[in-house]
């Protein structure tokens, strides 16, 4: 066998993905997080949360259609982190939100 090399092909593109309004409500052990994506041929969002603002992981599922809403369990709150709203479109453009800080 011999090594192979494999080159995806991706059009330019200046569209944006644009995601904003984000906000966080605690309710007991849970949260719900909504926000809006604005954009052409949006794929799919999600909710990543950071401890620095600089590592990001996502803790949501990928959700496929307006609106995004997501209900988190307290395991993926912990106190002094951040979260933030992600969003990208059919071409792989990428957007997200302001980080909130989840309250103590």
């Amino acid at each position: 066998m011999s090594p192979a090399l494999a080159i995806k092909l991706i059009p330019s593109s200046e569209s944006e993905v644009s995601v904003g309004d984000f906000s966080l409500e605690r309710n007991g052990r849970k949260a719900l997080v909504q926000f809006s994506v604005a954009g052409q041929d949006v794929a799919e969002a999600w909710v990543e949360s950071s401890r620095d603002q600089l590592d990001w992981s996502r803790v949501s599922r990928i959700q496929r259609k307006q609106p995004f809403a997501f209900t988190l369990g307290v395991e993926k709150l912990p106190p002094g982190s951040y979260l933030r709203g992600a969003a990208n479109d059919s071409l792989g453009n990428l957007g997200h939100s302001e980080a909130t800080a989840i309250p103590y």
